[in-house]
């Protein structure tokens, strides 16, 4: 694995606060749905792949596997580690152009704790103070910035999109959402540009492939590529452009399943810019017709579990901003379900809390939330990313999260098990939106 191409760095998939709900977040589509393309697209399609074969197998040959099992290093950086949902000695492995967090349990068995497929799971490590035994070897491979990291993650996106290898595979809620190879290297080649720097680089890409969508498309997919052209407007300050996507998509949608997509997606931009009445609308009606559809097996989707809890947290923000404070936490006492323990994501469910309260600006209550979840948290679990402020780009919700981590309950929390991080890492954490990445030649 040492002497694979530099290039194959994996790619960027990671989502904070500020990105939450940029995917299919009510319904996930089978393969077979994905398969049922015209043939005259499959055959266009088999003869590209058949002009590329011989590369596409040399490069599969020497791909690179996560290597759960495998000991490079003679002497790799390691360290007993306790928490509420497990113990054990934690390894930290560099491998080539690979690398991984993995947990050695007292019964001998050795599994994953969290590959480093992009930047941020790199800034989840580093943030977690009980890994401090792995960040001189994480630096010095991903360099003091971060940025070689950076720099490999988007070449291997850029492959993976014109299809010369494979996309990575995905984990938790993104895998039941069941995309296609092509899709999913499409997301993680967008989300790439945007965490170089490159949020223009992204948008442009995803409006040309949008331009690009036939009728013949499934709507899911043509659903998924407007949620996060949307999401890419809006984060980079574009909130009335971002609008007028999700308005169209919705007005334009070509099924149910994906109208509703696209309104939770509407409903959560409007209660996080304040519009407060039209989010709480929409969010009722489109949880209301989710509530009313069938499984999926009649019309080619499945309902994902759990995205109620997304509703309800639009909800929670809309009431809030309302000034209809009971209902707000009469609403937000509805979503049960902790933290996902022994994983490095966040449950819907948890997400949903975090958001709710940096919408509704509620301080002590996001402290209390994220104090409850970092308590709880594996090593470099996703909460150690949610709690760094210059992640998020919506200056509202950042003034909120800087209040709730300068708590006396989240300083409390953080003690000898979490950090914010700034320095070298601000370029990181604010994905180079200052000093983007050079483009690839």
């Amino acid at each position: 694995m040492a002497g694979i191409d530099r290039k194959m760095r994996l790619a960027d998939i990671g989502l904070g606060i500020a990105q939450f709900a940029t995917s299919s977040i009510v319904y996930n589509i089978p393969q077979t749905a994905i398969r049922s393309k015209p043939m005259a697209i499959k055959t266009r399609e088999t003869k590209r792949s058949l002009q590329k074969c011989s590369h596409l197998l040399a490069v599969l040959i020497t791909m690179a596997v996560w290597p759960v099992n495998a000991q490079a290093q003679a002497d790799f950086p390691h360290a007993e580690v306790k928490w509420s949902g497990g113990a054990g000695m934690v390894e930290f492995y560099t491998n080539g152009d690979t690398a991984e967090l993995t947990l050695l349990s007292p019964d001998g068995k050795r599994s994953q704790l969290r590959p480093v497929y992009s930047v941020d799971d790199a800034l989840a490590i580093l943030a977690d103070e009980r890994l401090a035994f792995a960040w001189p070897a994480l630096l010095s491979w991903a360099g003091d910035d971060l940025h070689i990291l950076r720099d490999n993650v988007l070449a291997r996106a850029e492959r993976a999109a014109d299809r010369e290898v494979q996309p990575l595979p995905v984990e938790g809620r993104a895998k039941m959402e069941g995309w296609s190879k092509h899709v999913r290297a499409f997301q993680q080649y967008i989300s790439a540009l945007e965490h170089s720097g490159r949020a223009s680089d992204a948008i442009a890409k995803a409006q040309t492939e949008i331009a690009a969508s036939t009728p013949d498309d499934n709507p899911i997919v043509t659903s998924q590529r407007q949620i996060m052209l949307a999401h890419l407007l809006f984060r980079d300050g574009s909130t009335d452009k971002a609008i007028t996507v999700l308005e169209q998509a919705s007005r334009n949608a070509k099924s149910n399943a994906a109208r509703q997509n696209v309104n939770a997606n509407f409903a959560l931009i409007l209660a996080i810019t304040g519009q407060y009445d039209q989010a709480l609308k929409i969010d009722d009606a489109t949880e209301r017709d989710f509530d009313k559809s069938a499984s999926g097996f009649l019309v080619g989707h499945r309902k994902l579990p759990d995205s109620n809890a997304y509703f309800t947290g639009i909800r929670a923000c809309a009431l809030s901003g309302l000034g209809k404070q009971d209902q707000a936490r009469a609403a937000l006492a509805t979503i049960s379900g902790d933290a996902a323990i022994n994983s490095y994501q966040l449950s819907v469910p948890a997400q949903s809390r975090l958001l709710a309260f940096s919408c509704m600006h509620d301080a002590a209550g996001l402290a209390d939330e994220l104090a409850a979840q970092l308590q709880a948290a594996p090593p470099a679990g996703q909460i150690f990313l949610e709690i760094q402020p210059a992640r998020e780009t919506t200056p509202t919700m950042r003034d909120t999260l800087i209040a709730a981590v300068s708590t006396d309950t989240a300083i409390k929390a953080m003690s000898g098990r979490a950090r914010v991080l700034g320095g070298t890492l601000l370029p990181a954490l604010r994905s180079w939106r200052d000093k983007p990445a050079a483009p690839s030649q």
